[in-house]
């Protein structure tokens, strides 16, 4: 089947690990998760947050001082600069560059984790295989109670293959192949089910991203 397996994974090159996220404004996919905390702060307070995709850190700048830890990871270069720029007063922040698609990587993430925040969880997969185990590696660094936090318009996104920004080694680059990276609320509902994740919706007012209504998709560890 298209996009089962990779064939991977797939070593990080200077092709993957190049793009422009750091400079671009904050999605509202993350403005939303964002608003969603700030407006619940006992949700976030003294946790451990992994952070899937740092960007131009505007997640790490509001929240880190409020953590326990900030884990941030990208396959960006560019990114991981302007981390270290903008965290370096920060003891209990660190970025890795680390595919979350690839389990070699999975070593470098110690501990379990409160919450997890990734507003495009499978937009950018190489394969069903790596995502369902990325998936399960969530999963189990999750404790008792703690969050998977993305957003309906993240999964309902493919990515199309643009090699002008960093993408995942071993991926696909035919555009065609995106509807295959596209998620829905109850594509992700199921999966939750089988790893034993329970999901809610939180509607986030499309004027305070910027954008039209958005929805988190909470999945909750029991």
């Amino acid at each position: 089947m298209l996009l089962a397996d990779c064939g991977g994974p797939y070593d990080l090159t200077p092709e993957h690990t190049i793009s422009c996220y750091e400079a671009q404004p904050t999605s509202e996919a993350e403005l939303a998760i964002m608003i969603f905390l700030k407006s619940q702060p006992w949700r976030y307070l003294g946790t451990r947050l992994l952070h899937v995709g740092v960007g131009n850190c505007s997640f790490a700048v509001e929240f880190a001082a409020s953590l326990k830890q900030y884990v941030g990871i990208t396959i960006s270069l560019p990114e991981i600069v302007l981390f270290e720029q903008k965290l370096a007063n920060f003891e209990n922040a660190k970025v890795f560059l680390l595919n979350k698609y690839d389990p070699r990587f999975y070593g470098l993430l110690d501990g379990q984790f409160d919450i997890i925040v990734d507003t495009l969880l499978k937009s950018a997969t190489c394969c069903e295989k790596h995502f369902e185990g990325m998936m399960e590696f969530f999963t189990s660094r999750l404790t008792i109670g703690g969050m998977l936090i993305t957003t309906e318009t993240g999964v309902q996104w493919g990515w199309k293959g643009n090699t002008k920004r960093a993408y995942t080694p071993g991926a696909q680059l035919d555009p065609s192949v995106g509807k295959l990276r596209v998620l829905t609320r109850n594509g992700l509902r199921s999966i939750g089910e089988r790893l034993g994740l329970s999901l809610t919706a939180v509607r986030i007012d499309g004027s305070l991203i910027g954008g039209a209504d958005d929805h988190l998709l909470i999945l909750t560890k029991s």
